[in-house]
């Protein structure tokens, strides 16, 4: 199979409509973690220290911040395809035990 694109990558996995209504991460982005495993905290983990150091310039205090959040948008969109790719390539797939849980 040839090197796939961050883009091609991402419009690999199919449809999650259960993040369509979320506010900071869009189905496409979130993807690797309910279709390859991929470790969701870590990632989100990243993306949110991301937000803090990037895009909340110095602010403080929970509504501050909460303001800058929902002005931002989707944050996995704001970072695009190519940090998305980086940031999940940091976070692989858990063992199969530890997902099912056997």
């Amino acid at each position: 199979m040839p090197d796939l694109t961050p883009a091609e990558w991402f419009d690999q996995f199919p449809p999650q409509p259960q993040m369509d209504s979320h506010a900071q991460w869009c189905g496409r982005h979130w993807a690797p973690c309910p279709v390859l495993h991929r470790s969701g905290v870590g990632a989100l983990a990243e993306v949110i220290q991301i937000f803090v150091s990037e895009f909340a310039g110095g602010l403080h205090g929970a509504d501050a911040l909460n303001a800058r959040l929902a002005e931002t948008g989707r944050i996995c969109c704001k970072l695009g395809d190519d940090r998305m790719y980086e940031i999940w390539a940091r976070w692989p797939a858990a063992d199969a035990a530890e997902v099912t849980g056997g």
